[in-house]
Formats: C-alpha cells, structure tokens, sequence
C-alpha cells in the first residue's frame, strides 16, 4: 500500500516567511536507499545554505538536485566523446576536407545566407 502525503507535509518557509507548497514532492515519495556521504565542511554550509535559500525541502533535495545535474553533464560527454571518436574516425579513414580559406568563406557564405532567408520569414 502506498502511502500517500498531503501537500500540508510539504510546505517551505522562505525567509520572508511566506510559505510555498511543494505539490512535485510526492512524485519522489517512492522508497530511496539511504546513502551516508562524507563531505568537507564548505560544502556543509552549502548544502545548508541551499536548502534555506534555494528552496530546497531538505538536504536530501540539494544532494539529489546535485546529483541529477552530475548524471545529466555526464551524459553530455559521453555523447562529445561518441562524437569525438566518430571525427578522428574520419579523419584516420581520409573523410576530410582541410580548413583552406576558400572553405571557411563558403562556410560563412552559406551562414550569412541562411541568415538573411530566417530574417525575411520573420
């Protein structure tokens, strides 16, 4: 059986003292491990600072919110390293053109260009 909160047990106070209700909170209410995490003291009171004024229910929020944004930047350079590894593949395999000034004004060319077709259907 799922236990199900009130968005009563969800309110923050703000240090102006009005009170936002979290009604997004109870889609993380699903059982979560517990984890211990050793941290050094700056990053104590920043965890602290956030969770007062960042808006944060609690400490577990700012850590999960960090977390989040690390397994989310991760992804990203994963994907740079797949694209990276595909242009030295290019480059190994001769699929290349080199960087002539001829090529950098087609390439600015073609920019200016598309630049003046989106300007005129605006």
């Amino acid at each position: 059986m799922k236990r199900r909160l009130s968005p009563s047990q969800f309110r923050t106070t703000i240090p102006d003292g009005s009170v936002i209700v979290n009604y997004c909170q109870p889609r993380y209410n699903r059982r979560m491990a517990t984890m211990n995490v050793s941290l050094p003291d700056d990053l104590v009171d920043f965890v602290k600072d956030e969770t007062v004024q960042g808006g944060y229910g609690n400490q577990s929020d700012v850590v999960r919110e960090g977390l989040r944004l690390l397994r989310e930047r991760s992804q990203k350079r994963a994907v740079l390293r797949r694209l990276l590894a595909e242009g030295l593949a290019d480059v190994a395999a001769g699929r290349t053109q080199p960087m002539t000034d001829e090529f950098l004004r087609g390439v600015a060319d073609r920019a200016q260009a598309r630049a003046k077709k989106k300007a005129t259907r605006s």
